[in-house]
């Protein structure tokens, strides 16, 4: 790629610019010291890199056109260079000229990216064990922007592209994850494990649990409390897997329970943070809303403060403390505990009051009675089928006492059918 277009476009991060840079020895004033830059020695620099610049000078560099000169003051993080430790006290003084912007130097090929974005994430990770997120999430973010350039060659869902997203892809996205939750960028960390989730592919079931895990605590500190539950009882049923599983190694296992209780915590949490919310939703501006369903013409308090037209709560009733009243109590609802007579029959017992018969469940022997009715059933399919067939045979052979099957008697064959002369000779 090459220079920005115009001739006075400012330099991006990633491109390869020209500068001259005097330090500020004698605490000169700013136009003394922006007259040292003629006799400084112009140097290329990748805005970016490991150049050796302080981060607040490249800031100034990224904010300058080409020819234009800028007294720079740094303090803080900002006054040291990416390998030496911050300082909270630092201060830094120089001049600044861009010179020219180069441009951009892009990847050769895939391989040629993926060591550039190699090297750009050990970096990021030395910067995150420092202490300096800040600017581990920015090399984080520019490594993946040079692999999604390389990768725009690959087809989506080819074996090579699901290799790189898998292995650099998604560790990338879990860092930059972790960068987002220090500087308590919740929304930005969640959509970074949804992204890493969803090229993780099948992967092992603690890599699972892990993202899961964090996405549920991102989306309960955004308070998406139906979704963060999801994500944190997937987390839990992953680890249940692990560590289920014979085939598994003993780290997994000890990984996956130690996410198993944090799941638990997360849990808790949620359960806490959700109540402290309805609570501040009860009793802030809607609390007095009530008041509308119940008096009309009377106005509705919606402060804070306690209403003073509430008739004060009844006082509770007072205990029983002394042994004069537990005295008498005792000898109106038991009254035989004090009185000799009861027991010497003078008076009269209560009647003994009979317990009401018990329900008698049925205890019938309901399977017998269903194979009975059934084999009655079977008897009389077989009874209907005999009858059926009799009837059949009844038909078909039917002679009328002729010998011939199928068609009645001629006239005056049958005796009964001869006109009514019968000849009993």
């Amino acid at each position: 790629a090459g220079a920005p277009k115009g001739a006075a476009a400012r330099p991006r991060w990633g491109d390869r610019v020209r500068v001259r840079v005097a330090a500020d020895a004698d605490e000169a004033d700013e136009a003394s010291l922006v007259r040292t830059l003629a006799a400084a020695k112009a140097r290329v620099v990748e805005l970016g890199d490991d150049h050796g610049l302080c981060e607040g000078l490249e800031a100034a560099i990224l904010g300058l056109k080409p020819g234009e000169a800028r007294v720079v003051v740094a303090s803080g993080e900002f006054a040291s260079r990416e390998t030496d430790a911050a300082a909270p006290d630092a201060l830094h003084r120089s001049a600044v000229e861009l010179v020219e912007v180069i441009g951009r130097d892009a990847p050769d090929d895939v391989d040629d990216a993926l060591d550039r974005c190699a090297k750009a994430a050990a970096r990021g990770d030395a910067l995150a064990a420092a202490g300096n997120w800040r600017r581990a999430e920015a090399l984080r973010t520019r490594a993946l922007g040079a692999l999604e350039e390389a990768l725009a060659d690959l087809r989506p869902g080819d074996t090579p592209r699901k290799k790189v997203e898998r292995d650099v892809v998604v560790p990338l996205f879990l860092g930059l994850a972790a960068c987002c939750r220090r500087r308590r960028g919740f929304a930005d960390e969640e959509i970074c494990l949804t992204k890493a989730l969803g090229l993780a592919g099948q992967r092992d079931g603690a890599f699972l649990a892990r993202a899961a895990l964090r996405r549920g605590a991102a989306r309960v500190d955004l308070e998406k409390w139906p979704e963060a539950k999801d994500d944190l009882m997937r987390a839990a049923a992953e680890a249940r897997k692990v560590v289920a599983d014979k085939k598994a190694s003993k780290d997994a296992k000890a990984t996956c329970r130690a996410i198993y209780g944090h799941v638990r915590s997360e849990l808790d949490r949620l359960q806490t943070e959700r109540a402290a919310q309805r609570a501040r939703e009860k009793t802030g501006l809607f609390s007095g809303v009530s008041a509308a369903f119940t008096d009309v013409d009377a106005p509705v308090d919606v402060s804070d403060a306690p209403d003073a037209a509430a008739p004060p709560p009844a006082p509770k009733k007072a205990p029983l403390l002394y042994e004069k009243e537990i005295e008498a109590r005792l000898r109106a609802t038991k009254p035989w505990l004090y009185d000799p007579r009861y027991y010497d029959g003078d008076l009269p017992r209560a009647p003994r009051a009979e317990p009401e018969a018990r329900e008698v469940l049925r205890t019938d022997d309901l399977q017998a009675e269903f194979a009975e009715i059934d084999g009655w059933e079977e008897e009389q399919e077989k009874l209907s089928k005999m009858l059926k067939q009799n009837l059949t045979m009844h038909q078909m052979y039917d002679c009328n006492g002729t010998g011939r099957r199928g068609m009645p008697p001629p006239r005056g064959e049958n005796a009964f059918q001869a006109g009514g002369i019968v000849n009993m000779g």
